[in-house]
């Protein structure tokens, strides 16, 4: 795969993005009809970013928001199906929200933009894919996670 020679050669770094073009016939200037852009990297989960912040932390994966106060450490990324007042103390030192939950207004929106914390909604299945303790790059400007 050319992104990942790219990134082996030291071309790209983890989370750039590449544009990748391409044409029909082959071989004929002029004949670029295909463009895919493309994140370098390998993306772990994706949803909707909510500002331009990043973290590189470990997370703390909780697929339900009771398991926060046993398992979060200060610093972590905080992955959770969703938010609520609950936990608002645990998201006060957290380094980002991923939440399952999409919606511009709801909870981890609001509270993270707050905060002035990277968070990502709409994560689909974040507490399944995502492995507790491992440490990733939330990059909520391009509403990806992906691995360091």
């Amino acid at each position: 795969h050319a992104v990942d020679k790219a990134l082996d050669e030291g071309l790209v770094k983890q989370g750039e993005i590449v544009v990748i073009t391409a044409g029909i016939p082959l071989g004929v200037s002029g004949t670029t009809n295909l463009m895919r852009v493309h994140v370098a990297g390998h993306i772990l989960v994706s949803g909707e970013g909510l500002n331009e912040k990043q973290a590189v932390a470990p997370l703390c994966v909780c697929r339900d928001i009771s398991q926060v106060k046993e398992k979060f450490t200060p610093g972590d990324i905080i992955v959770v199906p969703y938010t609520s007042n609950e936990i608002i103390q645990y998201l006060k030192t957290a380094a980002g929200i991923i939440t399952e939950e999409a919606g511009d207004t709801s909870h981890a929106a609001i509270v993270g933009l707050s905060l002035d914390i990277p968070v990502i909604i709409g994560a689909t299945n974040a507490t399944k894919i995502l492995r507790p303790g491992a440490v990733v790059t939330l990059d909520s400007a391009k509403g990806v996670v992906y691995t360091n």
